[in-house]
């Protein structure tokens, strides 16, 4: 069921792109960390879904590498795989990438 809801949410963002030139998505769910990772080249779009308190949400979203802070706030209290968008992402202060930790 909950792997559905982040499914559905791929395929609108996917369908959001095609007929574009550069209408790509690509897509990545680890079950056992309950984080999926989301790409789509139409519009440049990045997506970290996260299970929050039992709800799946959306942790971080944008063009480039989120604040580690922002990750925090929005509740995501697990370790990222690297290669998901916000795996890396900055420290307040740095312009040096990091690896997410809670």
């Amino acid at each position: 069921m909950k792997r559905s809801v982040v499914l559905a949410a791929m395929m609108t963002l996917t369908a959001a792109c095609a007929g574009t030139p550069s209408g790509a998505s690509t897509a990545s769910l680890s079950p056992s960390s309950s984080v999926s990772s989301t790409v789509a080249s139409a519009g440049g779009v990045a997506l970290l879904w996260g299970k929050v308190s039992a709800t799946w949400k959306v942790v971080a979203i944008g063009q480039n590498p989120p604040m580690c802070a922002d990750i925090r706030t929005a509740g995501w209290t697990s370790t990222i795989p690297k290669d998901f968008f916000g795996g890396q992402c900055y420290e307040k202060g740095s312009q040096t990438l990091v690896d997410y930790k809670p």
